[in-house]
C-alpha cells in the first residue's frame, strides 16, 4: 500500500471498532458453550442408542444369518428405528445389504432380491425378528425417547442463537416420564 493512502499512527489511536459480531452456537461444533442440560441429554441418547443396539442384536443373533450379516443387520436397524411395514422394511434391508454383498457403491447397481438371498423360511423368520422388535416395548420407549430428547436438544442448542424466537413446548417432563418407564421394564 502506497505511504499516501496509509493511515497515520496519531489518527489510528482515534478511531475505534464499531463491529461487533454475534455469537452463533451453529457454529461451536465442539458445543462447548451449550448448556449442560443439552450435554446431558446427548449423554443420554447416546446410552438409549446402545440399549437399543443391544436389544435389537438379541433379536437378530436368533435369525443365525452369521456374524457379519447379523451386525449389518443389527447396524441397519439401529439407524432406520421406525418399522411401519414389514415387506416394505425388508425390501429396503436387502437393498442395504445387496450393496455390501456386491460391493457396489450405489443402490442403482444393486439386482439383488430377497429371493436370491433367502428362501421363504429366512424371510418369514426375518418378518418375525422385524415384527418382535417393532412390537419390544423397551425399543418403543426408546424410540420414543430418542425423538424427545432430539427435539429439546436441539430446542436447547437453539435457544442461544440471535433470532431465536421460543415457540416450543417444555419436553422434560414428557422426557422424565419416558425414562421412568423405560427404567421400569429395564
Amino acid at each position: 500500500m502506497p505511504e499516501a493512502e496509509r493511515i497515520s499512527s496519531d489518527y489510528s489511536d482515534k478511531i475505534l471498532s464499531a463491529a461487533k459480531i454475534p455469537k452463533d452456537s451453529s457454529l461451536d461444533l465442539l458445543h462447548a458453550d451449550a448448556s449442560i442440560n443439552a450435554g446431558l441429554l446427548r449423554n443420554i441418547n447416546v446410552v438409549l442408542e446402545l440399549i437399543f443396539t443391544e436389544i435389537t442384536l438379541s433379536y437378530v443373533e436368533k435369525l443365525k444369518t452369521g456374524k457379519k450379516l447379523t451386525s449389518l443387520i443389527t447396524n441397519y436397524i439401529s439407524h432406520n428405528k421406525d418399522i411401519k411395514s414389514s415387506s416394505i422394511y425388508i425390501d429396503d434391508l436387502f437393498i442395504y445389504l445387496g450393496i455390501f454383498i456386491n460391493r457396489k457403491g450405489s443402490t442403482g447397481t444393486v439386482s439383488l432380491s430377497l429371493s436370491h438371498l433367502l428362501g421363504e423360511e429366512e424371510k418369514k423368520n426375518i418378518e418375525t425378528c422385524l415384527e418382535n422388535i417393532k412390537t419390544d416395548k423397551v425399543l418403543s420407549i426408546i424410540r420414543k425417547l430418542t425423538i424427545l430428547i432430539d427435539k429439546t436438544t436441539d430446542e436447547l442448542e437453539s435457544s442461544g442463537r440471535l433470532f431465536y424466537s421460543d415457540i416450543t413446548s417444555d419436553n422434560s417432563q414428557n422426557i422424565n416420564r419416558e425414562l421412568a418407564k423405560l427404567l421400569s421394564e429395564i
